[in-house]
């Protein structure tokens, strides 16, 4: 690869990370252009891209660049480095969010201990001050005074839940984080005729033992202990969001055996994610049994 193409892939994925991380909708594919300029130019340019934004992004206010670094910067490169060293997507997908769960959990406390507070104290506070800016933006939208005044009284019940779902919820971020930039990825590496990472998702599938995690977790949303119940809670948002995975996997496989055309497939998706998401989980978890995309090999029969 010639110089020229080298520098221009190196500022064009610079650039387009910079784009996409002030984007309101497409922030979540801000790795999608480090993992390409990794994948493409080898090591050295995918650790140094993610240190240039970081820099960059810095100058803008420090929680401006420590917020890329933690949201997008580090996963990129962990994503990356797994893909390059041809990891499992669960074992890909497992380290990667990991780490970056752990360094937030640890910046959390550590914030929290500055200001003198819990852990919990501090994301109940995070979640009531994300809850009164969402109730903001709601009333300048134009919503109802009376609409307004219920979500107000709705505000603590609605803080608390979160803040007991904060765990599986960070965990969900990064998932679908992770999942969004692999799919887009994938698709640009197809169009340019290169292996995409992974290989085929559409034939992906969660390991059958996880469907006990299910159960357990089930049984102790139930329970009438505390404790337990906020632990089945947020076990069963990961379980739901892997087993959606799994249901677009199984979605995808049609797809691709229909031959759908780009466009429509497109739009479809977006119909299914908005409106469907809990029947596509479902679909998901049953194909532990149901096995839709005949994937296992039939056992050959005794003579």
């Amino acid at each position: 690869m010639s110089v020229k193409r080298i520098v221009t892939i190196y500022l064009l994925s610079a650039a387009s990370s910079i784009i996409l991380f002030q984007s309101v909708f497409l922030s979540m594919l801000t790795p999608c252009p480090q993992i390409f300029c990794y994948l493409r130019l080898g090591r050295w340019a995918g650790l140094s891209l993610p240190l240039f934004l970081f820099i960059a992004f810095s100058f803008l206010g420090q929680k401006v660049g420590l917020g890329y670094l933690l949201q997008f910067g580090i996963l990129g490169v962990l994503i990356s480095e797994s893909i390059y060293r041809r990891y499992s997507v669960e074992k890909s997908f497992i380290l990667s969010v990991s780490v970056v769960v752990v360094l937030v959990l640890l910046l959390l406390g550590h914030y929290a201990s500055t200001e003198n507070l819990s852990t919990g104290e501090t994301v109940k506070m995070f979640t009531e001050k994300v809850i009164g800016q969402s109730i903001s933006l709601n009333e300048r939208a134009g919503m109802s005074v009376a609409q307004v005044k219920a979500l107000k009284d709705l505000a603590p019940a609605i803080g608390d839940v979160l803040s007991q779902l904060y765990p599986s919820l960070l965990v969900v971020a990064v998932l679908i984080t992770l999942w969004l930039n692999v799919m887009v990825l994938s698709r640009i590496f197809l169009r340019m005729g290169l292996d995409a990472p992974f290989r085929n998702l559409s034939s992906w599938k969660a390991p059958e033992p996880l469907v006990w995690a299910v159960v357990l977790s089930g049984i102790s949303f139930f329970v009438d202990v505390p404790t337990l119940k906020v632990i089945g809670m947020n076990l069963l948002v990961v379980l739901f969001t892997i087993y959606f995975f799994q249901g677009m996997a199984i979605i995808s496989f049609y797809f691709n055996k229909k031959k759908v055309a780009g466009l429509l497939k497109g739009f479809l998706y977006v119909l299914i994610v908005w409106y469907l998401g809990a029947l596509v989980a479902l679909v998901g978890l049953f194909d532990t049994w149901a096995d839709f995309r005949k994937l296992s090999k039939p056992k050959d029969s005794e003579t």
